[in-house]
């Protein structure tokens, strides 16, 4: 009776450590699945972020090249900006010396036009004094 229950001591023995080793070869492959995807996941993460700071630079350089371009747009229309005022203010100082040129011809002009009138009506005075003289 004791060897019986000691060969099915031994027995349950061997089952449980059957048992334990396919639970142990089980929970070890699960394990390796486990480490094997926290691998694959961490390299995926590596390779996200290498894409997203290569995504990041280019970006960078797109909005550096633009506001270059910008930069040089607005000093180029400020350089067209300048030179239409300096322009502007050519054409305007010119007309201001036409309209003095003009407005000192026309005072000359009233002037010598008063002399005129002056003259001639100095003539008429003495031509109706010759008129009067002449009927005495």
């Amino acid at each position: 009776l004791l060897v019986v229950w000691s060969e099915k001591s031994m027995r349950i023995n061997e089952d449980r450590m059957t048992n334990q080793e396919r639970t142990r070869s089980i929970l070890l492959e699960q394990a390796m699945k486990i480490r094997d995807d926290v691998v694959i996941a961490t390299q995926g993460l590596v390779l996200m972020e290498s894409s997203a700071r290569k995504l990041l630079e280019n970006y960078i350089q797109i909005i550096t090249y633009i506001v270059k371009q910008l930069r040089q747009n607005n000093l180029l229309s400020l350089q067209v900006l300048e030179a239409q005022i300096i322009e502007r203010d050519s054409l305007a100082a010119g007309t201001t010396f036409a309209v003095e040129s003009l407005d000192h011809k026309n005072m000359t002009g009233i002037g010598d036009l008063r002399g005129d009138v002056h003259k001639c009506t100095v003539k008429i005075i003495q031509l109706v004094n010759d008129m009067y003289s002449n009927k005495r």
